[in-house]
């Protein structure tokens, strides 16, 4: 049993040494125009009303990535300006 155990933890260890590197899987940069964007999702029907109140779904995650914010939370949940911009002013 306990060379059975070490055999697959070196054959992990092995696989996971000999990974690849992040940078092999990154897309290069442009060199010009493109016709089209195909995006590859993953796919989960909505239970409810639940994943869509969040946002939580799969369109969701392309628009964030796409379109500008209007407005952006950092990570102390405080707001600045993205596309947006807006005055306090005191009443």
């Amino acid at each position: 049993m306990k060379k059975l155990m070490l055999a697959i933890l070196s054959a992990v260890f092995l696989s996971l040494s000999t990974a690849a590197n992040a940078d092999e899987f990154r897309t290069g940069k442009p060199t010009g125009a493109i016709d089209s964007i195909t995006w590859y999702t993953f796919y989960r029907p909505a239970f409810g009303l639940v994943s869509f109140q969040f946002g939580d779904y799969p369109e969701m995650m392309i628009a964030a990535n796409l379109c500008e914010s209007l407005v952006r939370i950092n990570p102390d949940f405080s707001l600045t300006p993205g596309v947006a911009s807006w005055e306090k002013v005191d009443a």
